[in-house]
């Protein structure tokens, strides 16, 4: 990620990571088995302990310690349906080069989309209100929570020369936290960078409805929505190789160059 993504991370790191629902929910849970598991240390302290096992009430304390502390103070990690907490790098690994790897560059294969995003519509949200993906009011739908991890390569933006011509370039994108949803779970919330790293937008998206959006944000498209020939994600460390007067300056001709050199 681009330097301007780790400034803003650090400068809006407590604003970004407010406490869910679903984590007031948790640390009450853990505050509960803190009292019980201290009263279990207490007795075993004076004798009088209960517990089967003297050393289990102090292990329930410190694994419940740590969950608090953990949750509060962790970058936060994306939270699946099944509550299990799986650091979006971690998952991007194993879904990107596994499962998604072709939807960076396929997107008009209809059997694909089908396969890796399931149903697809190019519909809001019913109730839905707002510039659609750059709102919480108007996320972008998602058939699964996992979708997300599909769809963002997917996504372009476009890159205009001084000569007039346009290319487009796949965004960067970083998960900075989620907030809950009157369309269901919540909304998880992305910011989307240039290739230099410079901050573009920052977009919603609703991993709980019953299709996937095949729409872009405004000022964005979708890789199948663009002519292929103009699509850079195949050349795009050619691309990022080039001086700024050279990106600056491209045209067509030395656009095609570069396809021509990766084939």
């Amino acid at each position: 990620m681009g330097k301007a993504s780790q400034r803003y991370n650090e400068r809006n790191k407590k604003e970004d990571e407010k406490v869910s629902w679903d984590d007031v929910v948790w640390i009450t849970l853990c505050v509960i088995t803190i009292l019980i598991s201290a009263r279990g240390i207490y007795k075993h302290i004076i004798g009088e302990s209960s517990w089967e096992y003297w050393w289990f009430p102090y292990v329930l304390f410190v694994l419940a310690v740590f969950s608090i502390w953990y949750t509060l103070n962790s970058e936060k990690p994306f939270k699946s349906e099944l509550g299990k907490i799986i650091d979006k790098s971690e998952l991007g690994k194993i879904i990107d080069k596994k499962q998604l790897q072709a939807a960076t560059t396929d997107i008009n294969d209809p059997n694909y989309i089908k396969k890796t995003l399931g149903k697809i519509s190019k519909d809001d949200i019913p109730g839905s209100s707002g510039e659609f993906g750059l709102v919480e009011s108007n996320p972008v739908p998602l058939n699964t929570v996992f979708a997300s991890y599909g769809w963002l390569p997917l996504l372009r933006y476009p890159f205009k020369t001084n000569t007039g011509f346009v290319i487009y370039l796949p965004v960067k994108y970083d998960r900075i936290g989620s907030v809950s949803s009157k369309f269901g779970g919540s909304n998880d919330i992305w910011e989307l960078f240039d290739i230099s790293g410079l901050k573009l937008a920052t977009i919603y998206l609703n991993g709980y409805q019953s299709y996937t959006s095949v729409k872009a944000p405004k000022g964005f498209f979708l890789s199948g929505e663009v002519d292929k020939s103009l699509d850079a994600e195949k050349v795009l460390e050619k691309f990022k190789n080039l001086s700024e007067e050279e990106k600056l300056n491209l045209n067509k001709e030395r656009f095609n160059d570069l396809f021509s050199k990766a084939k």
